[in-house]
């Protein structure tokens, strides 16, 4: 997602999220079990999808911190 592109979702759904240092959660939880159907996410393997994320990625603190 190109910076204009997160700009125009956080602009429309910033209702349904909550942030902290960064760090995004969706806090409606119709949406987020929308999103998760959309995505098809199963709750179990959202760590390991951000761990294959976290591992293509260049080391950094919030690497470190995630």
């Amino acid at each position: 997602m190109d910076p204009e592109e997160l700009k125009l979702f956080i602009t429309i759904f910033r209702p349904f999220l909550m942030n902290f240092k960064e760090l995004w959660m969706i806090k409606n939880d119709s949406f987020k079990k929308s999103i998760f159907k959309k995505y098809d996410f199963i709750p179990t393997q959202i760590n390991e999808k951000i761990a294959e994320i976290l591992k293509k990625t260049p080391n950094s603190v919030r690497k470190l911190e995630e």
